[in-house]
């Protein structure tokens, strides 16, 4: 019976309409039985739509197979013709009832997979259907966090355009801004700024977009951040500020830039270290003589630098 089967699934597989038929009529064949054995895409309804086959999905819809049946991802049919870019079966999925909203095992929708899949037509289509733009995967990610962390700022303009919420958080405090500035992407951060996204807006430790964009050696996000009026002297959680994060991750080009704009140099973590304290604990050396050469009255520890200088090498902090 398993042979049977398996070469039902694979009728379905090839778009053999005439073979399916036969398979039902037989009466030996459960129009819904799941694959998940032989096939990954499921019911042999999965399968057909998988592979786009319209005519056979129409066949088996009208004997009775399940348009919302999943298969061993969890993706309905509607998800493969999404993912697939298959137009004119996914408009007849919708129009038969295929579920709008279901998710897959990783809590995508068949618009998260049409949309980071680049398929913005199909998108459109389930928009039009009434998909939600917000909707969130198990990660408490949408569609927008979704182009923040691929680099992709057509994508970003078409979901704000659509009503995307700039300040949904996913399950890390994370808003799409705080992706696109952790990925160092000044072209999607641009956009979501022109839309209006909040620039102080803090992760669940307290980070803002302008720390994620200090741990970048590249400065052109910072500066953008700052350009913006974005807030330099913020503190997390750990009382750390940009110029901590710049300082702990060696970067000099983003500490000249927040140099130039007066942050300030003695602020203090909750451990009681400054940034030129943390850049000497890393052995970030550059950052360390860019500081001092800046600030050259500026104090370590409680030493003065002059009285460090002073020690021998093997003594010395950095």
């Amino acid at each position: 019976m398993e042979d049977l089967f398996e070469l039902f699934i694979e009728a379905a597989e090839g778009g053999n309409s005439s073979r399916i038929a036969e398979f039902l009529d037989s009466g030996d064949i459960d129009v819904n039985y799941d694959s998940h054995g032989l096939h990954e895409g499921g019911t042999a309804f999965n399968v057909a739509c998988d592979n786009g086959h319209l005519q056979v999905a129409r066949l088996l819809l009208a004997r009775g197979a399940d348009i919302n049946a999943k298969g061993s991802s969890g993706n309905t049919a509607l998800h493969s013709a999404c993912e697939n870019g298959a137009r004119d079966l996914a408009r007849f999925l919708l129009l038969r009832g295929a579920a709008l909203e279901a998710k897959n095992y990783d809590g995508l929708t068949p618009f998260h997979l049409a949309f980071s899949n680049g398929r913005l037509k199909m998108a459109q289509l389930l928009l039009d259907s009434g998909a939600d733009v917000n909707t969130k995967d198990n990660e408490g990610n949408t569609p927008l966090h979704s182009t923040c962390e691929d680099s992709a700022p057509k994508s970003a303009e078409f979901l704000l355009r659509q009503g995307a919420s700039l300040e949904e958080k996913n399950s890390d405090g994370y808003t799409p801004l705080l992706f696109a500035c952790f990925n160092s992407d000044s072209a999607v951060s641009q956009v979501l700024l022109d839309g209006g996204a909040d620039m102080n807006t803090t992760d669940g430790e307290g980070g803002t977009p302008l720390h994620y964009a200090c741990s970048s050696k590249r400065p052109d996000v910072a500066q953008l951040l700052l350009d913006r009026g974005a807030d330099m002297n913020a503190t997390n959680d750990k009382d750390q500020t940009s110029l901590h994060w710049a300082c702990m991750d060696g970067y000099p080009e983003v500490v000249s830039l927040l140099l130039d704009r007066g942050v300030d140099v003695e602020a203090m973590t909750n451990t009681k270290m400054t940034a030129l304290e943390l850049a000497c604990s890393k052995n970030h050396f550059q950052v360390v003589w860019l500081l001092l050469s800046r600030h050259p009255w500026l104090v370590l520890g409680r030493q003065s630098i002059v009285e460090v200088q002073k020690k021998p090498k093997k003594q010395r902090m950095c």
